[in-house]
Formats: C-alpha cells, sequence, structure tokens
C-alpha cells in the first residue's frame, strides 16, 4: 500500500479565484447534499448564469431540478432502475465485457480508456436503450460532447458543442421513442414512453441524455481510474478477486470520476464555522470528502480489504444517483474480468494522460501490457 504526506484540508473555505465557497469536509458535504430545501442544484438559480438560454431542454435533467419537478421525475424514472431490472441486464453485461477482452487476446498492449472503459460503458447503455451497434458508436461519440456545458466556466464553443451532441442525440432518439411508443419493448425507452402518468417528450430525452452520461461516459473514465489505481498499487488485486463488492465501493471511494458538485444556497447558511449567504455558490470537491482525514488516519490511501467507509461518489439524500447500481455493476464486473483474463497486466512507460475539466476527472489514455 502506498502512504503519502497529506497537507490537511480545512472542511469549509473561500475560494479567491473562483469567488466561492468550497466542501471539503465528508459531514459538511453530506449535510448539504441531503439539504433539498436550503440548497438548489438548478444552474438557472446561479447568479448571473447563462445556462438557461445557451441549453435550453438540459435543465430538465433530474440531477439539476429542484422539488417539487425532481421529485415528480424521480418518481416516474425509478421503477426503470430497481434491483430487478438491474438484475436482468447482468448476463448482457458480463457478455459485452468478455466479447470486449476476447478482442484483447492477440494483443501484447493495449489502451484502458479506448479499448475496454468507452467500449463497455456505452455498450451497455445501448444495450439498455436496445439501439444496437449503431446507437452504441453514436452514444461512444456524443457522450463526451454532451457535458461540456458543465465546466466551471464554459466558452461559447462549450455551449454550442453541448448543444450540437444533443441535436444529433435528438435526431437519432425521436423515430426510436415513436416507434417504442407504438410497439413497446423491453427497454429503457419503451419504459419511459409507457410510463402512465406521462412524461414529456422533452423529459424522456433528457432522462437519456443523463443515463448516457452518467452510466456510459462516467462509467467508462470509472473503470479506467480504478485500473490505473490498481496497477499503481499491484497487492490490492488479491482483494480485488477475493471480494469484488467491497473493493469496488473502496474504489468508487478513492477513484470518483466528479471533481466537483454545485449547489447554491437558497437561504444564509451556517457551514463549518462560516456564514454562508442566500445566492452564493459552493463547490462540493466530492474526492477530498471522501478521502475526509477526519474518517480516519488513513483515510486517504486505498485499501481494497477495508470494510467500506461510504463515500458521496453517488451524491446522497434525494439527488443520490438512480443509476448507481447499474455503475455497480459493469464497474465490478469489467475489472474483475479484466484482472483475472490477464493476470500479468501492468502499466507501460507512458505516463496516463488526464482529460483537462475543471469538473470531471478522467483518463484520455491508459496504456498497458497485457502480458509480463
Amino acid at each position: 500500500m502506498r502512504s503519502e504526506v497529506r497537507t490537511p484540508v480545512e472542511p469549509v473555505c473561500w475560494d479567491d479565484q473562483y469567488r466561492a465557497y468550497v466542501i471539503n469536509g465528508f459531514e459538511e458535504a453530506a449535510l448539504v447534499l441531503r439539504d433539498s430545501v436550503g440548497w438548489s442544484s438548478n444552474p438557472a438559480n446561479k447568479p448571473g448564469s447563462p445556462a438557461a438560454e445557451k441549453v435550453p431542454g438540459l435543465l430538465h435533467a433530474i440531477p439539476l431540478m429542484d422539488p417539487p419537478e425532481h421529485t415528480r421525475l424521480r418518481s416516474l424514472l425509478s421503477p426503470a432502475f430497481s434491483p430487478r431490472v438491474i438484475e436482468r441486464l447482468r448476463p448482457r453485461v458480463i457478455a459485452i465485457v468478455n466479447s470486449v477482452l476476447d478482442g484483447l487476446e492477440d494483443e501484447d498492449e493495449a489502451d484502458i480508456v479506448a479499448d475496454v472503459g468507452y467500449v463497455v460503458a456505452p455498450s451497455v447503455i445501448a444495450e439498455l436503450f436496445d439501439v444496437g451497434v449503431e446507437g452504441a458508436e453514436l452514444l461512444l461519440e456524443q457522450a463526451p460532447r454532451l457535458v461540456r456545458w458543465m465546466e466551471f466556466d464554459p466558452t461559447p464553443e462549450d455551449f454550442q458543442t453541448t448543444a450540437d451532441a444533443a441535436a444529433k442525440l435528438t435526431g437519432f432518439l425521436m423515430p426510436i421513442m415513436e416507434k417504442r411508443n407504438r410497439e413497446p419493448g423491453d427497454d429503457f425507452i419503451s419504459a419511459l414512453v409507457a410510463v402512465e402518468d406521462g412524461m414529456s417528450t422533452e423529459e424522456i430525452l433528457t432522462s437519456c441524455f443523463v443515463v448516457l452520461t452518467a452510466g456510459g461516459e462516467a462509467v467508462g473514465r470509472l473503470i479506467s481510474l480504478a485500473t490505473l489505481a490498481i496497477l499503481r498499487d499491484p497487492a490490492q488485486i488479491p482483494h480485488l478477486l477475493a471480494d469484488p463488492g467491497r473493493a469496488v465501493e473502496e474504489l468508487l471511494r478513492m477513484e470518483g470520476t466528479s471533481k466537483r458538485l454545485v449547489r447554491i444556497a437558497l437561504t444564509d447558511h451556517d457551514l463549518g464555522g462560516h456564514r454562508i449567504p442566500k445566492g452564493h455558490i459552493v463547490f462540493i470537491h466530492v474526492l477530498e470528502a471522501n478521502r475526509d482525514p477526519r474518517r480516519g488516519p488513513d483515510a486517504h490511501q486505498l485499501d481494497l480489504s477495508r470494510e467500506p467507509l461510504g463515500h458521496l461518489t453517488f451524491g446522497n439524500g434525494p439527488h443520490f444517483c438512480l443509476g448507481a447500481a447499474l455503475a455497480r455493476l459493469v464497474a465490478t464486473e469489467t475489472l474483475v474480468r479484466l484482472f483475472t483474463r490477464f493476470p500479468g497486466l501492468t502499466s507501460t512507460s507512458r505516463e496516463p494522460a488526464w482529460i483537462p475539466s475543471t469538473t470531471f476527472r478522467g483518463l484520455t489514455e491508459l496504456p498497458v501490457r497485457l502480458r509480463r
């Protein structure tokens, strides 16, 4: 296990660069995330936010909604992510992972990002949507573009990139939605179209966008980040294979794909010794909160054998990620089969390349040797 020197971080502090309060403490972050009355997730409530005008429609995505709209939409979406529905996907997830790894059998080297994570995850979403190979390719291409507007200070080009991606995906999904309305199947889109109380076309589309970015793009990043963490400490591999569920919880805690979540204060708050006025935004540093040293002297170290400490990688409270079970399933099946199939997996001499983002964590490539 690697040991590292850690500089103490204040649980709550003011950041002059971003003119915002930053939350690094686990309890403080969990408190804010649980409170849907005193804090807003909607970027339109951020002072001077251009989001509502620049990204029409995406503000109807469930992670960016507040009650009562959020409560209504979440209740409509929840059945599509029930444990029974997700468990029913396991055989297909396993088949997808095995097929992807089969394709690497004759190779000596591979890129975990391009050859594994960003193939497995979008393929699972394509299976969930039942859109075939063509759909999987489009989802893989457009998912990273959909989230460009969520950077801290998005440029006009970022907004345009997101709008273009949303338009392409809408053009692809609309005919499918119309067909599933006439001929429903056993898939996610059919389930949304068939909701009794009714979801608007825009709500169905944005829900598909959210599942794509959270389940396809983010889970793809998680697979490569988790692989990198294990390769940097190979003594963890037996723990992964002995108890995959416990190991993946630790990897989610230590290697989450979100750098920060944003909330806007709807009232005045006293938090961590600071007075946060109404209208101010706070950045929740998810990774720092998960590694909060107050949770234990070695909370900043990866230990796949430890009892789960709990984490905020999927959020907390009303906005807890609906797709958490699917993400766990895909990550677990991929990592276990990857390290089982290729026991000699090692990093190459090239350093991994990180995506340039103020909001997300991920790699642009992770070159590996498949065999020693």
